[in-house]
């Protein structure tokens, strides 16, 4: 892989959070890889919280090949990004992809904050 091509924005985050999050995820494809960076909306102990994290979804249905070039060049697309990152996830199937879950990585991340 030697670029990267933006292939879709979203607009900012509505009053619906989940709603856009689902939105979002409905346009990965089942069959390949993607990166995104997605300003993440969740609750923590009553508070509102963002995060900017950075998703590889490395679909089960992917191929190998693409599964391996897409691992493999995440740390340095992240590093190139520098520290608006806030977390990284990797996911492999729709159920870890699911708000609910992505929410939860992100609540057991932010426990000290």
């Amino acid at each position: 892989m030697t670029e990267i091509k933006l292939e879709k924005t979203f607009p900012p985050n509505t009053k619906n959070s989940r709603g856009d999050y689902e939105e979002f995820t409905k346009s990965l494809p089942d069959d390949s890889c993607r990166y995104a960076v997605y300003d993440f909306e969740y609750e923590h102990q009553g508070a509102t919280k963002n995060r900017i994290i950075f998703l590889l979804w490395s679909s089960d249905l992917s191929k190998v090949r693409t599964k391996l070039i897409y691992s493999s060049s995440a740390e340095g697309l992240v590093s190139k990004l520098g520290a608006g990152v806030q977390r990284q996830i990797q996911v492999t199937d729709r159920d870890e992809l699911s708000y609910d879950e992505v929410a939860k990585k992100l609540v057991q991340h932010t426990a000290g904050y």
